[in-house]
């Protein structure tokens, strides 16, 4: 957006155009493409043996809710705040691990893409696959491997559906359900957005709607930009800053909406607690936010912005009303993430999913501002594989 603005609509278009239409990589064959999957399959079977999923095989197919929660974050990560109390005292109780988002202060689509897909905007170059049209045919995602397993699938975001070409793009990625702010009714705002209470409220209602086991993908909206004085009656939380009266305002209303956040987390546990559902929910946020402009109210609160590491990582919870062993890489990216869902569901990685199985041993973060440990031919693999599902012949479908 910043680059439209300054250099003008045609040479963005111009910039994003030159993104779009790709030219395919050396070695992109069928060939090639058999063989990545190949090896791969052959890595994974030397590694670790990995559940296979069929019917009357013995596993739990539990219900799965990912919650990608609006500008979520530690604010206890402002060194020079001090709180009355701990504004994610719930949340904290479930962190297993510190989520790599690609964006920070916008984006929450780029988090969306490679979480669903298991592809990267690390070969990408800027561009935001949503909304540049790069996703205009179908291709294997999250959806497609939970769907194969009989899951009813179902993404909620109580916004409009035409952000993000997310209506156009969830057709490409077999979504059965999608259920946006056209949908909804009776909901309360907190601001101009659903407050996370009404977005949860969703949640459960659409588990209890059928006795399938599913997928719900939900994106909350309560803690977006821009954060306004009045958007609460109350301070739930208090603080003590080196802030001026306008930054104090602004990191105040946020500080109130996490803690809601927090509050709203933890009565949704316990409305699956009652359900019975055997159900486990992820929560991260998608990205750190802008609070006022520029890093200002970050600085000036200890917060290290030239860490390019943490200013892209939030936490992970994640948590289930029966008995399971929930364990995460210390650090990952999104696309990895979506590795870990699968498993957490003992359903096998395949396609696209499969490969990045095999590079756990390796690392599980991959980003534009941090070093990888991947070698040159893992990326090279990568960026083949992503090529052949978005820009050409899609040979692994074929195989």
């Amino acid at each position: 957006m910043d680059n439209c603005k300054i250099n003008g609509i045609l040479f963005c278009f111009y910039n994003d155009l030159q993104n779009i239409i790709k030219t395919p990589p050396k070695e992109y064959n069928q060939t090639k493409i058999n063989q990545i999957y190949s090896d791969s399959k052959d890595l994974l079977l030397s590694l670790r043996e990995v559940p296979e999923q069929s019917e009357g095989g013995g596993f739990i197919k539990p219900n799965v809710i990912i919650i990608l929660s609006e500008s979520f974050w530690d604010v206890t990560n402002l060194s020079k705040i001090k709180y009355s109390e701990d504004p994610i005292k719930n949340i904290r109780k479930d962190i297993k691990s510190s989520f790599k988002s690609p964006s920070f202060g916008g984006g929450t689509a780029n988090v969306e893409f490679e979480l669903l897909t298991g592809l990267s905007n690390y070969f990408l170059k800027g561009t935001t696959p949503y909304s540049s049209q790069i996703i205009n045919r179908p291709i294997p995602t999250l959806f497609t491997l939970f769907k194969d397993q009989g899951y009813l699938t179902t993404v909620i975001h109580p916004y409009l559906s035409s952000m993000y070409n997310r209506k156009t793009v969830y057709k490409n990625f077999s979504l059965d359900n999608f259920i946006s702010i056209e949908n909804l009714s009776g909901y309360k705002n907190i601001g101009p957005y659903v407050s996370d209470e009404s977005f949860n409220e969703e949640l459960i209602k659409q588990l209890n709607s059928v006795n399938q086991s599913q997928l719900i993908f939900g994106i909350s909206m309560q803690n977006h930009v821009v954060f306004e004085p009045n958007n609460y009656s109350k301070n739930l939380i208090t603080f003590q800053s080196p802030l001026s009266s306008k930054e104090n305002s602004i990191l105040q209303s946020y500080v109130n909406g996490i803690s809601l956040t927090d509050q709203y987390y933890s009565d949704f546990k316990k409305e699956l607690d009652k359900i019975k559902k055997p159900t486990i929910i992820l929560l991260f946020g998608d990205h750190l936010t802008s609070l006022g402009e520029g890093f200002d109210i970050y600085q000036k609160s200890g917060f290290d912005t030239n860490d390019e590491d943490k200013l892209h990582s939030t936490p992970i919870a994640v948590w289930a009303n029966y008995p399971i062993n929930i364990t995460l890489p210390q650090n990952i990216s999104p696309s990895f993430l979506s590795v870990e869902i699968l498993k957490l569901a003992n359903i096998t990685p395949k396609y696209q999913f499969s490969f990045l199985d095999s590079l756990f041993k390796e690392g599980t973060t991959l980003n534009t501002y941090s070093e990888n440990k991947f070698s040159q031919d893992q990326l090279k693999n990568y960026e083949l594989i992503q090529y052949d599902l978005v820009f050409g012949k899609q040979y692994l479908l074929k195989n």
